[in-house]
């Protein structure tokens, strides 16, 4: 019987500091908040007309991105926007890289080819990338 409370005694012991023993790996908070921190910084916002009007009002230092192909582009444009299609935008970054700190708004079309765009410019470092998500057809 002294055997079994003793017995007890020690399983009791061994899962109570099991339990209050810290895990090998414990959560990095600073690293998540880090992480998290990149990735807002990195993140694409979803802009309307009005918005982008504002934003190329406002913003000196705005590149503008037209990804929609050279028929479209010369059909009609946002002013001062360069046109590269989306198609060959990862292969024609490096045309563009001295705007990646810049803010950057991208359209095509309709917002389609342009979030897919936006994607493309921050795998490749840009960080303050603006879609118009509404697309050139609404602009006028």
């Amino acid at each position: 019987m002294k055997l079994i409370k003793i017995l007890l005694i020690v399983f009791s012991l061994s899962i109570t500091l099991t339990a209050c023993t810290p895990s090998s790996n414990p959560p990095k908070v600073e690293e998540s908040e880090n992480n998290a921190k990149e990735e807002e910084r990195q993140s694409v916002m979803n802009v309307s007309i009005d918005e982008a009007k504002e934003l190329i009002a406002t913003e000196d230092e705005l590149f503008i991105l037209d990804v929609r192909t050279k028929n479209e582009f010369d059909a009609g444009h946002i002013d001062d926007s360069v046109q590269i299609p989306v198609d060959e935008l990862g292969t024609r970054i490096d045309e563009i890289v001295e705007y990646k700190d810049n803010p950057v708004l991208v359209y095509c079309r309709s917002g389609s080819r342009s979030s897919d765009a936006a994607e493309i410019l921050k795998e490749n470092g840009f960080t303050n990338i603006y879609n118009l998500s509404d697309g050139f057809m609404r602009w006028k």
